[in-house]
């Protein structure tokens, strides 16, 4: 950081990561070079084992790695900042910040094996291969503005935002098997396109204190201002042999296996101007009651106009213990990549516990397949939100507070259940798109109720020169679908069509794929030149439902504990050092127990509901500088 003109400043800051992947897999148990056809009776299966055995003893396949390798991702990121603010005359300051960040996100893909012959060029890869999907990702925001007091106190602030995101999208150590024709000369690495957002952000905010002008009142608060966001979303294609099927009356899937890439029916460029006004309000009419009145208006020029408001209440009732309330209204117009989004790829489905290739598409609402499917087009989210609750001093040392919220969300947008050609109906409704096996699309198909309660105790204490802290915060919560989920009438209502976007497997994910409740309880010792954390975290249980009409494949999972420890001594006032464990037990969440779901043993924690991973305990120890 330096002095400007000894005036103002400017702070510059920048960081580099590096993150290894983990690797948390099990051992893959299936053929490798052999299919196994689906009649094959008892005896055939043997002879076929027996075959794939021996081949993978010649070959030296290790099943367990690189098969079965799942874990976190490989990481490096980069960024930098500038932070700057200088007064140019005793009203008014200028203010800027800006910065650019860059990711680069390394997947691991599900393994191709050679039998595979849809996704797999074994010329290029005769013992299949890993993918390993990268995407670059660039951050850039820059903020400028002044802000000042005008000769009648009122207070006033301009800012102009500008952000960008682009993520380019590259599939290394894979293959387009519709290439086969060029055998070892075929490409391995495809680029893939990339999705751009834009965002343009324009305010102008005004307030002031006129307690003085109102009388009885102890204190009364105004501000209100505009604002005008322009957004631009773009889809861009990548190179043609990372999307394009060079086999279409074959066997052989087209695009980048387990990378495919964008293709130009899936290019998007669209755009979209908010307007938006507000005023807010709040008041303290007296020592014991404050009001807070907001309201918003918005314009889209896509969604037409919304009005929203707010009213929040709290009353002192003494020193020491004092109730609030609130109630508001919400509106969210879709995103522009919810509206647009497209992509089609290859994928797998589970069939009896082995993996099988098909196409799979996510189509926009107003695309050929969304309507016949009679998908609705988007409309926005309207939601209700109340809560209320108080907060005490029960002692010198100890404080709590408690809040319960409750919040209703009508035509919420997601993400529908899939829809498979081997259902009869489905295959006839896609014949304007054969080579599409499963599709989905982004829908209002529910509405929702959320409810919940959090709960936070905190207590500091003083023993001679030294500091104790004790916290105990929880938070417990559910979220249910109320009402019929959209239907679509294209679809007859019998067993093999529940008639909706929106299917068990999706239901499971929003009502039970996430804890309904966490309780923390953390401690905080420090003396001198040494403090102590440890930190305890339950974590409430979850399920996933893997299959919308089998339920024997549903998955449950126990609630668990994590535990965190760690140490610090401050040797110097500039440097302190850190040692410590983050879940010092090695807790792992309950492994998935149906086989079918195992992947023929390739999977042994679900990836849907493990609230805290499955990368077990974290060791570190760092030193930070103060100079």
């Amino acid at each position: 950081g330096i002095s400007l003109n000894k005036k103002g400043f400017l702070n510059l800051s920048g960081d580099f990561r590096y993150r290894k992947p983990t690797h948390r897999s099990g051992e893959y148990q299936g053929t490798v070079y052999y299919n196994i056809p689906g009649n094959a009776t008892p005896a055939v299966r043997d002879i076929i084992v027996a075959s794939d055995n021996k081949q993978i003893d010649e070959r030296g396949f290790n099943r367990k790695t690189p098969a079965s390798n799942d874990g976190s991702i490989q990481l490096n990121s980069a960024g930098f900042l500038m932070n700057g603010g200088y007064p140019i005359s005793k009203q008014v300051e200028l203010f800027w910040t800006g910065s650019v960040n860059y990711r680069s996100a390394v997947y691991e893909g599900m393994y191709r094996f050679p039998k595979t012959v849809a996704q797999v060029n074994t010329e290029l890869y005769p013992d299949g291969f890993k993918v390993k999907p990268v995407v670059n990702s660039t951050d850039v925001s820059v903020i400028a503005g002044a802000r000042g007091k005008t000769g009648k106190g009122w207070n006033w602030e301009w800012s102009s935002v500008f952000g960008k995101n682009s993520n380019k999208q590259i599939g290394k150590n894979t293959n387009n098997a519709s290439q086969y024709t060029m055998g070892a000369n075929a490409p391995t690495e495809f680029y893939g396109g990339r999705p751009v957002f834009t965002q343009q952000i324009n305010n102008l905010n005004f307030n002031k204190a006129l307690a003085n002008k109102i009388n009885g009142l102890k204190s009364f608060n105004i501000g209100f201002g505009g604002e005008y966001r322009l957004e631009n979303y773009r889809i861009l294609e990548g190179e043609e042999a990372s999307w394009k099927d060079y086999d279409s009356s074959g066997p052989r899937l087209g695009g980048a296996a387990g990378a495919a890439g964008i293709s130009p029916e899936d290019e998007v460029n669209e755009s979209r101007g908010v307007a938006g006004l507000y005023v807010d309000l709040e008041t303290d009419v007296n020592d014991h009651l404050l009001i807070n009145m907001a309201a918003r208006f918005e314009n889209y020029n896509d969604y037409g106009n919304n009005l929203n408001s707010k009213l929040a209440m709290r009353y002192k009732i003494s020193s020491a213990f004092s109730v609030r309330g609130s109630i508001s209204s919400g509106f969210h117009a879709p995103a522009l990549q919810q509206i647009y989004l497209t992509s089609t790829g290859s994928t797998w489905k589970n069939i009896g516990g082995i993996n099988v290739p098909v196409r799979t598409g996510i189509f926009r609402n107003n695309s050929d397949v969304a309507i016949a499917f009679g998908v609705k087009q988007l409309r926005p989210e309207k939601a209700i939100n109340m809560s209320s609750g108080f907060t005490s001093t029960l002692s010198p040392h100890i404080n709590l507070i408690v809040d319960g919220y409750w919040i209703k969300i009508n035509n919420r947008i997601v993400l529908s259940g899939i829809f498979d050609k081997n259902n009869p109906y489905v295959n006839s409704l896609l014949q304007i798109r054969t080579d599409i096996d499963q599709v989905q699309f982004v829908t209002n198909a529910i509405n929702t109720k959320t409810r919940g309660i959090d709960i936070v105790m905190d207590g500091n204490w003083k023993i001679r020169k030294s500091g104790l802290q004790l916290t105990l915060a929880a938070n417990f919560t559910q979220t249910n679908i109320f009402g019929p989920s959209r239907s679509t009438d294209k679809l007859p209502a019998d067993s093999l069509n529940t008639n909706t976007l929106f299917n068990r497997e999706e239901r499971e994910k929003i009502e039970h794929g996430q804890p309904a409740s966490k309780i923390i309880v953390s401690g905080n010792y420090k003396s001198g030149k040494i403090g102590i954390l440890i930190r305890s975290t339950r974590f409430g249980k979850t399920s996933v439902v893997y299959n919308s009409i089998d339920s024997s494949r549903d998955e449950f999972f126990s609630p668990k504990i994590l535990t965190d420890i760690s140490i610090n001594y401050t040797p110097k006032a500039w440097l302190t050092i850190t040692a410590g464990v983050n879940n010092i037990f090695d807790v792992y969440p309950d492994p998935v127990k149906n086989q079918i779901n195992k992947n023929q043993g390739i999977l042994i924690y679900s990836n849907q509901a493990s609230p805290f991973g499955y990368n077990g305990g974290y060791y570190f120890i760092g030193m930070e500088f103060n100079l």
